[in-house]
């Protein structure tokens, strides 16, 4: 069958679309959306922003687009928190469900851009998620001037199978991109999003590289998987040095090299004793003779962090400290840690005592553990490939 042509022809129209699109919001204004709501405020309501002549610039974050009316819109990213803690002041423009569309919300985040410029940051940068990112590109494209982009996980058409115009989210994506200039422009696109309809980094790079705007492409990184993989701990951990050191006005073109950027214990950014971060056990062995002693870190696909501080084994018997991070803001339980023990069993390591969630631990080579936890009902498991903490 022949369908390279009817590929070709629905790529000009999501084109044409997409340009379509971009033409209303160069030209809409705010009285456009008087009726709308769209709302700009600080995203720490309990931190005093630096203000504009002490902070670095402005953030402007922009959640995805709820599902349906009343439906909760996206948690704050916990990468957020370490450009707050570097200096940025940051912001988030909440949208109304019945407004949000791709002419009013890029026109009312437009118009925060020109206020923000008015009150006398010289820098801002725009951040979003899924659709929020698509807008943010939208503005960083049609202007006003942005110091860039952090766009993560963009999407505007749905996911699949649900929507038979999916691919729309790699095809209309192109032409925005196309048209942005003096804007850094990160993107970060993950393994198992349904709303990526393939690999959209190659296209993407292409086009920047092109145009010769400064960007970094993070793209499928292993581990980072789903339409949220942005927001959790894990990944501030591991990208926030590099997102910081990107949108820096002060840091030249190119500091996009997110791959010097190793997790270290200084970095992890998790409240726990020093004793448990300082171990420095002997090292042990499975049946496998792999060395498992030490202490491990990783990020479940659920994007909470894991640490396991492996001991000394006596009788067959193994010493762990197992301590865990923070998933969602104001959990009363994380972060936190515990002392466990353990058995040799073939060639794993297995914690199960009563009344405690199961660690079940394999060596997968000189480097790479997995670390499998299961609730101590057995209804919910995850598991994180770990890796050791310098």
């Amino acid at each position: 069958m022949e369908r390279a042509p009817r590929a070709r022809w629905g790529a000009v129209v999501c084109a044409l679309v997409a340009l379509a699109a971009l033409v209303p919001f160069a030209g809409a204004r705010a009285d456009a959306y008087a009726d709308a709501q769209f709302v700009l405020h600080a995203a720490y309501p309990h931190t005093k922003t630096r203000g504009p002549g002490h902070a670095l610039g402005a953030v402007i974050w922009n959640h995805g687009k709820p599902p349906f009316r009343g439906a909760d819109g996206d948690m704050l990213p916990f990468y957020l928190d370490r450009l707050r803690d570097a200096g940025w002041d940051v912001f988030r423009l909440d949208r109304d469900w019945a407004s949000d569309n791709l002419v009013l919300s890029p026109a009312a985040l437009r118009d925060q851009v020109r206020a923000l410029h008015a009150r006398g940051y010289r820098d801002v940068v725009l951040a979003g998620q899924s659709y929020g990112a698509w807008i943010s590109l939208m503005v960083a494209a049609w202007g006003p001037p942005v110091q860039a982009v952090i766009a993560t996980a963009p999407a505007a058409y749905g996911r699949s199978p649900e929507s038979p115009i999916y691919r729309d989210n790699a095809t209309a994506l192109y032409p925005i991109l196309e048209r942005i200039r003096d804007t850094r422009v990160m993107l970060f696109l993950f393994q198992g999003d349904p709303y990526d309809p393939g690999d959209r980094a190659a296209p993407a790079r292409r086009i920047l590289s092109d145009d010769g705007v400064d960007h970094a492409v993070v793209a499928y990184q292993p581990g980072w998987i789903g339409h949220g993989a942005a927001n959790w701990t894990g990944f501030a951990t591991r990208f926030a040095p590099c997102i910081l050191r990107f949108i820096d006005p002060r840091q030249p073109s190119g500091e996009n090299r997110c791959g010097r950027d190793p997790v270290t214990r200084a970095s992890l950014g998790m409240a726990l004793p020093d004793a448990v971060l300082r171990a420095q056990p002997v090292s042990t062995a499975a049946s496998t003779g792999a060395p498992m002693g030490g202490l491990w870190y990783g990020v479940y696909a659920n994007g909470r962090q894991a640490l396991l501080s492996l001991g000394t084994v006596e009788d067959g018997t193994v010493d762990a400290v197992y301590a865990w991070g923070v998933q969602q803001r104001g959990e009363a339980d994380a972060p936190g840690y515990e002392r466990r023990v353990g058995r040799i069993e073939g060639d794993r390591l297995l914690f199960a005592e009563p009344d405690h969630p199961t660690l079940d631990v394999r060596a997968l080579g000189p480097d790479r553990l997995s670390l499998t936890w299961t609730s101590s009902d057995g209804t919910r498991s995850d598991t994180a490939e770990l890796h050791p903490l310098r």
